[in-house]
């Protein structure tokens, strides 16, 4: 789950606030922000910088604090920009403001004063404005948002029994895609579990239409098990899958079909790996998307540890060459004019 923000101008300052504590509130920003937030940019500014404006007046150490997140959260794709029609969106009165975000932000934070003229009572940390749905929150009260909350809680815990595959999709799944080209599998029992279950629903087959279905390209890599010496035809079984999809998203598909005994000597977690951002791993893997609805309890948490996740996939590339399937080679050709496609 990931939540769509924005700051108010002001809030940057962190007005009334000693040092100690404006070091505090940036954290707690922090926190939320790069595990479970995006920031929507509406000032006209390069992406991932302060809007020149608010730069230039913040003391020099608050300065410091903001420009080094902002680095962080750009590396990482957690900065959007916005359309133009909402950069003046703070200007107006604080009515027609939030009517200008909706549908475009979940959450909005600002300073204390300005709270109070967005209808946050003096001593309350926040207000929920029913007309767009948008919570609004003082950012020195940011540990107090329901809205981010919510999504942090919810970076671990289990799919239960009779939970969607459709929620674990569009909650866990493809927001992290919809930033992140680059997207990575490792998962021991994917393919196999696909090839045996021909004809039926598979976690590999869930995944692949999923992200042929995203706004941006995608470059998607997958480790997976393999307990036959008839690579060939797995191969083929492979691309035949990829050419059913149709015309979509998916840019490349790299397969690296890689003996079982790696896997259970050296790799024997799972996960979806989100560009130089978040994996999610799964007890269970991709058999989690199988069918409609969960089978059976997947414990699930997302981590952000580089070392693990790059020594996995170092290990299974030494010992097999990659397949690549591309567009008019394993993937659909995508028309002239997508726009015409129903």
């Amino acid at each position: 789950m990931i939540v769509q923000f924005t700051l108010h101008p002001t809030a940057f300052f962190l007005n009334g606030q000693d040092h100690a504590q404006r070091v505090s509130i940036v954290k707690a920003v922090e926190r939320y922000w790069l595990h479970s937030g995006v920031f929507v940019q509406l000032s006209e500014c390069p992406a991932g910088q302060l809007a020149p404006e608010v730069f230039a007046a913040l003391d020099p150490d608050i300065r410091r604090l903001w420009q080094e997140l902002f680095k962080q959260a750009s590396r990482r794709s957690r900065i959007q920009p916005c359309s133009k029609k909402t950069v003046a969106a703070f200007k107006g009165e604080p009515a027609a403001c939030l009517r200008q975000l909706e549908r475009i932000v979940e959450l909005v934070c600002l300073d204390k004063e300005d709270g109070v003229a967005f209808s946050i009572p003096a001593d309350k940390p926040c207000f929920f404005d029913s007309a767009t749905g948008i919570e609004v929150c003082r950012i020195d009260c940011v540990e107090s948002s329901k809205t981010f909350s919510s999504a942090y809680d919810n970076l671990k815990g289990a799919f239960r029994k009779g939970e969607t595959r459709e929620r674990i999709l569009k909650e866990f799944i493809e927001p992290h895609a919809k930033l992140h080209s680059k997207i990575v599998v490792v998962d021991r029992y994917a393919i196999e579990r696909h090839i045996q279950g021909i004809g039926a629903p598979t976690g590999f087959g869930s995944i692949l239409k999923s992200l042929n279905s995203m706004p941006n390209s995608i470059y998607l890599t997958i480790y997976s098990g393999i307990s036959t010496f008839d690579i060939k035809a797995w191969i083929d079984n492979i691309r035949a899958t990829l050419k059913k999809l149709g015309p979509g998203s998916l840019a490349e598909v790299v397969v690296y079909l890689c003996p079982q005994k790696f896997f259970s000597k050296d790799v024997h977690h799972r996960y979806n790996k989100f560009g130089p951002d978040a994996a999610l791993f799964l007890d269970f893997g991709l058999e989690v998307l199988e069918l409609d609805v969960v089978q059976r309890s997947c414990k699930y948490h997302y981590d952000w540890s580089r070392l693990i996740i790059e020594e996995s996939e170092s290990t299974l590339r030494q010992c097999v060459r990659p397949v690549r399937f591309e567009p008019g080679d394993g993937l659909a050709k995508a028309p002239q004019n997508m726009a015409s496609v129903k």
